[in-house]
């Protein structure tokens, strides 16, 4: 279904650039650290019933890796070194999450997407927490991590791991309107997730 103009417009003005068929679709930062680290303040009681402190204390230095790029003209000031023109797309995830960023840059540029989850930036103590709380770490806060859409995709690569922020090619963008997510042999489309748009929030916790 068609969505209504002014979200469309909505969509435009909050994706940076285009995404173009072909161009690699780069996940920087790891996803849903930012709802783990909320919930080892709020549900601190319940998960030390299942983790050790070591491991709970490991969690918090996480937040280190979190990239925390809100535009792409910030991205281009971090880096004055490199010419960043090859950056085509960009987009700060939000609350909705992974899932959810990753639809809007697809939708805004009106591409599709072929993306392999296993290569997606996620911290193992994110997997093992969203587990025992029943959570999806594709669909949760993920505040700090972006998208990025280029055609020099190892340069860029090369600039995070500089800075030991995680980040990998997870797909490309296709000239077809599918929109698929494979993680080993499973395969499924991307659905439609609620559009929010939430000004002036701060990617960084």
């Amino acid at each position: 279904m068609k969505l209504p103009e002014e979200i469309t417009e909505e969509l435009k003005k909050e994706v940076s650039g285009v995404l173009l068929p072909g161009d690699a679709v780069v996940s920087v930062g790891p996803v849903g650290l930012t709802d783990t680290l909320r919930m080892l303040e709020t549900q601190k009681r319940q998960l030390a019933a299942f983790f050790s402190d070591r491991f709970l204390k490991d969690t918090e230095k996480l937040k280190s890796s979190l990239a925390c790029y809100r535009t792409a003209e910030e991205l281009q000031r971090e880096h004055p070194e490199t010419d960043l023109s090859f950056v085509h797309s960009f987009l700060p995830m939000r609350r909705g999450g992974f899932l959810t960023a990753l639809w809007k840059m697809a939708e805004a540029s009106g591409v599709g997407l072929r993306i392999d989850l296993r290569s997606v930036p996620v911290c193992q103590q994110t997997i093992e927490i969203a587990e025992v709380l029943g959570r999806d770490p594709y669909k949760e806060d993920s505040h700090g991590a972006c998208l990025i859409g280029t055609d020099h995709a190892e340069l860029l690569l090369s600039l995070f791991r500089k800075r030991g922020i995680p980040a990998a090619v997870i797909g490309y963008a296709l000239k077809s309107n599918d929109r698929l997510l494979y993680s080993q042999e499973l395969v499924r489309y991307l659905d439609r997730p609620p559009v929010e748009f939430r000004k002036g929030e701060n990617p960084c916790m």
